[in-house]
């Protein structure tokens, strides 16, 4: 068998045991946390049955990850998850001796599924979160880890790897963590959402993810978004009014609708009306909310026309015109594009716009 044919059915192998370790994953998850337990009465008599719940959750993301990592063949991607792991239960008082166990359980419950190269695939992938968890929350010495990371680095890269597993719920928990933790809300939309965005369409154009695995990824943000915005502590609105909205012919909506969230959280009275919107709505909807600013995304180079044809339309509004304020992917490859199409300016991420916007009213 040539290498080629060897590398296609390890493949194979690995994706059949990532099927056969979600299938199984509620019952491998709970006999390890029951586990856990029976060694450690003192976590039933202190949790209670919280103990026995929360400890199944997170044993179940165990696997999710585990699998994630079988299915792709990359032990960072279990690594990741683990070093994030063990910030959340860190802040919480867990040692990571007690991760590790609870990752030796679950592992020992999906190794006896399995066999042949999946098998083997899974002790490499298990050992390496092991010895990750063993190092705890600081790096062990000498290990090669950047010392410019932000706070919720570790977060990020384990959203990347649920969006990319389409591992939703895995998505909404890690979003919902990094809430809790972070300085600001606008931290997580900066640092979960959109680096994992950008980084998703790097991996696109790089044809090392499909179209479907884009969208699915893109889908998955769109849930969580959704799930945290009811979360979110929004005081009375302070600055302003702002609508956010994309020119006719734009199909991509988040990053559209991350502006619209951050500026909300910063005190902006929002109106978002998604993407592709007839202009001459777009423009009654300004007049009739008397936006201070108009925001307006695109993120194909082949909707500039459009987007300076919008410019042209809400300039020519009746009363006070609002600043207009353009942003997106088409933007960011010409930071002095944002002139040509006749807009007040632009912004090449979500603090940026709340930056920008910000100035505008001043």
């Amino acid at each position: 068998m040539s290498a080629p044919e060897r590398g296609r059915v390890a493949l194979r192998e690995r994706r059949a045991g990532a099927r056969q370790l979600r299938a199984r994953k509620l019952q491998i998850a709970t006999r390890a946390n029951d586990a856990f337990l029976a060694r450690h009465q003192d976590w039933s008599d202190r949790y209670g049955d919280v103990a026995r719940t929360r400890g199944t959750e997170d044993a179940a993301y165990h696997l999710e990850f585990l699998a994630g990592a079988l299915e792709t063949g990359e032990a960072a991607v279990f690594v990741d998850y683990v070093a994030w792991l063990l910030e959340v239960l860190g802040s919480r008082g867990i040692r990571s001796e007690s991760v590790v166990e609870s990752l030796e359980l679950v592992g020992h419950g999906a190794l006896l599924l399995l066999d042949g190269d999946a098998r083997e695939s899974l002790q490499e992938m298990l050992d390496a979160g092991v010895a990750r968890a063993r190092a705890g929350t600081t790096p062990a010495a000498g290990a090669d880890q950047p010392t410019d990371e932000s706070p919720l680095a570790n977060a990020s890269r384990a959203f990347l790897h649920a969006l990319l597993q389409g591992e939703r719920q895995g998505a909404l928990g890690i979003a919902r963590e990094a809430l809790r933790v972070a300085a600001h809300p606008t931290d997580v939309y900066v640092e979960l959402f959109q680096r994992s965005l950008t980084e998703i369409g790097r991996q696109w154009q790089l044809n090392r993810i499909t179209v479907a695995q884009e969208h699915m990824a893109t889908a998955i943000v769109q849930f969580v978004l959704a799930q945290l915005y009811s979360a979110l502590d929004r005081s009375a609105p302070t600055r302003g009014s702002a609508l956010i909205t994309g020119v006719e012919g734009e199909l991509h909506q988040v990053g559209a609708n991350l502006v619209a969230d951050a500026l909300e959280l910063d005190g902006w009275r929002v109106h978002f009306l998604g993407t592709n919107v007839p202009h001459d709505g777009i423009v009654e909807a300004a007049a009739a909310m008397k936006a201070d600013v108009v925001g307006i995304s695109a993120t194909m180079i082949f909707n500039l026309d459009p987007v300076a044809r919008l410019v042209e339309s809400v300039r020519g509004m009746k009363g006070a015109a609002p600043h207009i304020l353009v942003g997106g992917g088409a933007f960011r490859t010409a930071p002095n594009l944002w002139k040509d199409v006749g807009a007040d300016g632009s912004a090449s991420d979500v603090r940026g716009a709340c930056a920008i916007a910000r100035a505008v009213q001043r």
